[in-house]
Order: structure tokens, then C-alpha cells, then sequence
């Protein structure tokens, strides 16, 4: 899809009790804002990490105005039926592209 990107993320191990490391002195805020970060490991330090890399390449090809929307989201999935239901839609979603209301051309775009 030229607009968006789906897939699935398989995260295994025990992902709880995660705490931030400090080096010298701390405080309530510090405190406070390593509680609420994104833990390594984490969807949203995950999902950083892809972006932050396909940014770069994307950029490096000479689209430097490339940007991304600011959140994303996600969605547990619980049953095999439905990672398989999920996993079908990902690989049709992009024949759908043709029909999708904002599909714009290339050609029709202009910077």
C-alpha cells in the first residue's frame, strides 16, 4: 500500500517488571518520565525503531519531505483463526489499493 503498512509483530518472553536504569542523580521527574517511556522491547519502542529506519532510507532516496503520521494502531491478536483472518487481509490489502476513495497517482501529486 502506497499510504500505510500493516503487519504483525510476534513478541515472546516475559515482558513485565520492566524498569529504566539510572545514571547519577534522579528525582520525582525523572523518575516519573522513565515509568512512562517506552520500554525496550515494547510495540511502541519497536514500531519507533522500524520507522526511524524506514525514514532514513526512504529519505536517503531523495524524498526528504517523507514524514509519518504521529501514532499507530494495534490490535492483540488472541486466536489462531484470527491471525489467520489477519494475516489473509494483509496480503489481499494491497489489490485493493485500485479502489481505495484517496488513491492518488504520482502524477497526480504535486510537491
Amino acid at each position: 500500500m502506497p499510504n500505510h503498512v500493516h503487519g504483525i509483530i510476534e513478541i515472546t518472553g516475559a515482558f513485565s517488571n520492566y524498569t529504566t536504569p539510572t545514571i547519577g542523580f534522579t528525582s520525582e521527574k525523572n523518575d516519573y518520565m522513565a515509568s512512562i517511556s517506552p520500554k525496550s522491547g515494547s510495540v511502541s519502542r519497536i514500531i519507533s525503531s522500524y520507522k526511524a529506519a524506514c525514514t532514513s532510507m526512504i529519505r536517503s532516496m531523495g524524498t526528504p519531505e517523507f514524514s509519518w503520521q504521529a501514532r499507530f494502531h494495534d490490535h492483540i491478536i488472541r486466536t489462531p483463526q484470527s491471525h489467520d483472518r489477519i494475516s489473509q487481509y494483509i496480503l489481499h490489502n494491497p489489490q485493493q489499493w485500485t479502489q481505495v476513495r484517496y488513491n492518488l497517482k504520482c502524477t497526480d501529486v504535486t510537491p
